[in-house]
This record gives C-alpha cells, sequence and structure tokens, in this order.
C-alpha cells in the first residue's frame, strides 16, 4: 500500500472527525467545478419554454 494511503487509513482510525471534514470539505470546493458541465451535457435545450398554466388546465380537462 502506499505511503498516501497508510496515512489516510491511519488518521482515519485515528480522527475520523477531522478526515470526515476534509473530504466534506473537499467535495465542497470541488463540486461546484464538477457538476456544472455535467449539468449542462445532460440537460434539456435551453430553448426549451416552461409549461404555460392555461394550457396544462385544458389539457387536463379535456377541452381543446
Amino acid at each position: 500500500m502506499t505511503r498516501l494511503g497508510q496515512w489516510f487509513f491511519r488518521n482515519m482510525h485515528e480522527e475520523p472527525v477531522v478526515m470526515w471534514s476534509l473530504i466534506i470539505g473537499t467535495a465542497g470546493v470541488v463540486f461546484p467545478i464538477v457538476i456544472p458541465p455535467i449539468r449542462e451535457t445532460f440537460a434539456a435545450p435551453k430553448n426549451t419554454q416552461p409549461l404555460q398554466p392555461m394550457k396544462v388546465a385544458k389539457a387536463l380537462s379535456g377541452k381543446q
């Protein structure tokens, strides 16, 4: 096992609160950088219009 792995497991055993704080803090910094490009890749096209309430109500009531 690498020295980094040994350090991680030893500290996770001895100081779990500190290690979890580091993990959550790192995720808080990394997620805003990583998630938006992924969201843009899988998101719906941006030129779509939101549904209008009256059209939805007419469609649900069966009246055209």
